[in-house]
């Protein structure tokens, strides 16, 4: 499996899927604590279909918004996991959020975690699912949201 390092433009895109990190403690009691699933020495994976939707929601010319039109930041998730500041359970109008791309060993939506960590005067925000069959976490979107302090 590759191991993601940052990407430049003109990187050829993974096919498959590629290797962020390895989930530290204090990520895996965080994540245990919302989830009751033990994450501990899990790896973080980002698939290549979800660096094309990075691209396509978030990159230069973003349908949602263009928060990560520098293409090196996709390069920052990793670090993200590693060193957050927060991790929450993403909640809507309807409760918590579930992923709508990866099930978990009961074939149910697999929970959503956020974790966000402050760079550059931004917060870095990542959505990554905690899948227990395989002992992965997926990636399944990101942005960087202005920071709300002068």
């Amino acid at each position: 499996m590759k191991r993601c390092r940052g990407f430049k433009d003109g990187d050829e895109i993974p096919k498959q899927r590629c290797f962020l990190c390895k989930t530290t403690p204090e990520f895996a009691a965080r994540v245990k604590e919302l989830t009751g699933i033990d994450t501990t020495d899990w790896t973080v994976e980002l698939r290549g279909e979800r660096i094309r939707h990075l691209e396509i929601r978030h990159g230069g010319e973003g349908k949602a918004d263009q928060s990560l039109a520098d293409v090196e930041d996709i390069g920052r998730l990793g670090y993200v996991t590693r060193h957050f500041d927060s991790i929450s359970i993403p909640v809507d109008e309807n409760g918590p959020v579930f992923s709508d791309q990866y099930i978990d060993k009961h074939n149910a939506p697999a929970p959503l975690v956020e974790i966000r960590t402050r760079i550059d005067g931004t917060y870095v925000v990542e959505e990554a699912v905690p899948d227990s069959k395989w002992r992965k976490i997926y990636i399944e979107s990101a942005r960087i949201e202005k920071s709300k302090e002068p």
